[in-house]
């Protein structure tokens, strides 16, 4: 598979761009912050099933978060199976993304696709299952942005 990072939009994209819609190019939190945050959610979520919509609304749908996170945290996340329960989630309850305003949901697609390119084990045994969410994911977008 090849990289993203030649992507024009990859490629020109402020290292902060996590934090550049939200606060005017200041970061709210640290690299340190961020991490440490998220590895005390990810241990919340892998002990509690019903955590995993907050997880999926609330940190997947952050602007390229996963750009942002350590490779412990990736490796942690991915090797935990947290990915495979976000996507089988995703997949059996398809009004997760009809809640989502249509910019978080690109935010979300986004952020699945980049895990999905470094977590090949699932792309390789569930990629038909995720290209339908994907397209799916897309369809709702633009149905909405349609619809408003």
């Amino acid at each position: 598979m090849g990289s993203c990072n030649g992507w024009l939009l990859v490629r020109n994209a402020p290292q902060n761009s996590l934090f550049v819609a939200s606060n005017e190019h200041k970061p709210l939190l640290s690299a340190q912050a961020l991490n440490a945050l998220f590895s005390i959610l990810m241990k919340s979520v892998k002990n509690d099933e019903t955590l995993v919509p907050l997880l999926i609304s609330q940190v997947l749908t952050c602007p390229a978060i996963v750009f942002h996170l350590s490779k412990a945290n990736l490796d942690a996340f991915l090797t935990s199976g947290l990915f495979n329960r976000c996507l089988t989630h995703l997949r059996n309850s398809p009004d997760v993304v009809e809640n989502i305003e249509p910019q978080k949901t690109i935010n979300l697609l986004g952020n699945v696709i980049h895990l999905g390119y470094l977590d090949e084990e699932v792309v390789f045994t569930d990629l038909p299952l995720l290209l339908n969410y994907l397209w799916n994911i897309i369809e709702s977008v633009f149905r909405r942005l349609r619809d408003a």
